[in-house]
């Protein structure tokens, strides 16, 4: 793990359904995890955004038991960054769909919803925990409309740091450390204990 996940809170999924797992481990935690292309040229955001079932608390185990998994696709366009984001330099506007075929969860059944992605500098994140993160290597502080707690709302979540990381080889490189631009790993540095 590059970063001890800070976070547990009680995740009440609300903008869409709870998936209930099942399979051979009991989940009770969810993670998440993202994987973004931008690009600044077309002024679109591509990509996935993984919810991890897991049965072992990620505090503690380093891999922890996979339950299943949900993805969503992300497909997002540039944006004017919103006032409630102070200092985002960068935002993203669209749709998060589920992705058949990569989804293990039985009950994960919902509508392509909105969702929104804005990256600004890391020294927006103003928590002793984190205050290491651009040694990590990693780049942004990445915020969204959206989290498992809160559902959708009209302000911004820093949920995730951003590091340049080449996902898809065959469709383009690793992200711009000095601007946004490129294929990101998302890092989420929360995790949700589930009730």
């Amino acid at each position: 793990m590059r970063l001890l996940l800070a976070l547990a809170a009680v995740a009440m999924l609300v903008g869409c359904p709870q998936p209930m797992p099942s399979g051979d481990v009991e989940p009770n935690y969810l993670r998440l995890q993202s994987f973004v292309s931008v690009d600044a040229g077309a002024g679109s955001l591509e990509g996935f955004l993984r919810w991890i079932y897991v049965a072992d608390d990620p505090e503690e185990f380093e891999t922890p038991r996979e339950a299943c998994e949900v993805w969503e696709l992300l497909e997002l366009e540039r944006v004017e960054p919103g006032e409630a984001c102070l200092d985002c330099t960068d935002q993203f506007d669209g749709t998060a769909s589920l992705v058949d075929e990569d989804t293990t969860c039985d009950d994960a059944d919902w509508e392509p919803r909105s969702f929104t992605m804005a990256f600004g500098p890391l020294d927006l994140i103003d928590e002793p925990d984190f205050s290491d993160l651009d040694s990590q290597g990693y780049d942004f502080s990445v915020h969204t409309r959206w989290s498992p707690e809160l559902g959708d709302s009209q302000g911004f979540q820093d949920l995730f740091a951003a590091n340049g990381e080449q996902w898809a080889s065959d469709t383009g490189e690793a992200g711009s450390t000095d601007s946004v631009e490129g294929q990101y790993h998302l890092f989420c540095r929360y995790f949700w204990e589930l009730s």
